[in-house]
């Protein structure tokens, strides 16, 4: 075929993510543009003409994914099992830094984190990803996994609950153009949100992830209050901010209202949180298999609300959180498609909406263009009357890109 010549792809389906399915389809694309798609019986004959073909007779073609929380940098540890205990799982993501020493006194080395950023965007493109919302720690992460070809939004994270902490994570507030990630309620501060909320960039939070931090920001008490204290990084005059006995979404309330914040996780939410965070136009990123992961929702609490979040209005997108969350013997464990099954498997949630939340909430998240413009493709039987996508929810076939 020649360069930038249209190609047809004649798919036994393509589906988009307004819900449109063609069965059988086609899609017209020239130099990674999207041309024309629709039934097969309809395509222009001007195009059909001019244009090279390919048949895919036994593929569902649909958009690539976003993830929407995601920690690139990780990607180099690989899954690992969880014991129970958050503090000693974050310690052994540290230990897995080059170094020797306490995990928590180890200075990073900038070239290994750049370096897995850029694995995580190849196992991430493989898996039918197109962007991301990424935790990065500086602005040459970003640049790593962007150099892979992966677009999206890269949120530099900011630590420091007061005093001397809030003025290095402040100071990476006046450098560069990326997102601005104050880590969570409970190791970052007022001033950091606040911060991050007029700056006028993206930005995002861990929020409403553990019952450990809604004990923390009700009452300045619990497990982070006590590992706080324990590194040295705790003054009692930051007690009266997390004594008010308000939820964690609560607590965020005066930051959502100024500034379109993505939230991730929020495990733990009630309904006036929901109404929080459908009023002030919150996105909220949810990570099912980390979720479970990490045991959440605990026992004796609600499951997962983001189906009322989604009745309510509110814009419900996915993530992977990080490789480290995900199965052993996951083959794409950074694409958004195991996290749809899950979802599938678990509630019966319909398959549209998950393509949904999976591709137009995830790019209205990050700012990024709504329309379907790169598309990703997957085994299914041509002969079975079942949904397209459906099978595809139901199988395990992985995404594989679609040439352009």
């Amino acid at each position: 075929m020649k360069a930038n010549q249209p190609i047809c792809y004649h798919a036994a389906a393509v589906t988009t993510s307004d819900g449109q399915t063609h069965r059988p389809g086609v899609l017209v694309a020239a130099g990674g543009h999207t041309l024309w798609l629709g039934p097969a019986a309809a395509v222009p004959d001007a195009l059909a003409a001019a244009a090279g073909h390919v048949h895919l007779p036994d593929r569902l073609i649909l958009p690539e994914l976003v993830n929407a929380h995601a920690h690139l940098e990780l990607s180099a540890i690989g899954p690992q099992p969880y014991t129970g205990d958050f503090v000693s799982w974050v310690a052994m993501l540290r230990e897995h830094w080059p170094g020797e020493g306490d995990p928590f006194a180890k200075q990073p080395d900038e070239g290994w984190f750049e370096n897995a950023a850029r694995l995580g965007a190849r196992v991430s493109r493989a898996g039918g990803v197109m962007a991301v919302g990424d935790i990065c720690r500086s602005p040459r992460t970003c640049a790593a996994w962007r150099s892979e070809g992966l677009a999206g939004v890269g949120f530099i994270e900011l630590f420091g609950l007061g005093g001397p902490w809030d003025d290095q994570a402040l100071a990476k507030c006046a450098e560069g153009r990326e997102g601005l990630q104050p880590h969570a309620p409970y190791s970052a501060g007022p001033r950091l949100y606040d911060a991050a909320s007029r700056s006028g960039r993206p930005v995002c939070t861990h929020l409403a992830e553990t019952l450990d931090e809604a004990a923390f920001v009700a009452g300045a008490q619990g497990p982070f209050r006590r590992f706080l204290e324990s590194i040295g990084k705790w003054d009692d005059a930051f007690a009266p901010a997390y004594q008010r006995g308000l939820t964690p979404v609560g607590w965020m309330k005066p930051y959502l209202e100024i500034a379109p914040w993505l939230v991730a996780h929020c495990n733990y939410v009630s309904e006036e949180d929901i109404a929080i965070l459908a009023a002030t136009g919150t996105s909220v990123a949810y990570c099912p298999i980390a979720s479970e992961y990490f045991g959440h929702p605990l026992a004796g609490h609600r499951p997962h609300a983001y189906r009322d979040m989604l009745a309510a209005g509110v814009n419900v997108c996915l993530g992977t959180d990080s490789i480290v969350c995900q199965p052993p013997d996951e083959a794409q464990p950074l694409s958004v498609l195991p996290q749809m099954r899950r979802l599938y498997e678990r509630d019966g949630t319909d398959p549209h909406t998950l393509l949904r939340m999976a591709t137009t909430h995830g790019r209205r998240a990050l700012g990024l263009p709504e329309a379907d413009t790169t598309f990703c493709m997957t085994p299914i039987d041509p002969h079975d009357d079942t949904d397209p996508l459906k099978q595809a929810l139901t199988g395990r076939h992985p995404l594989e890109p679609l040439r352009q």
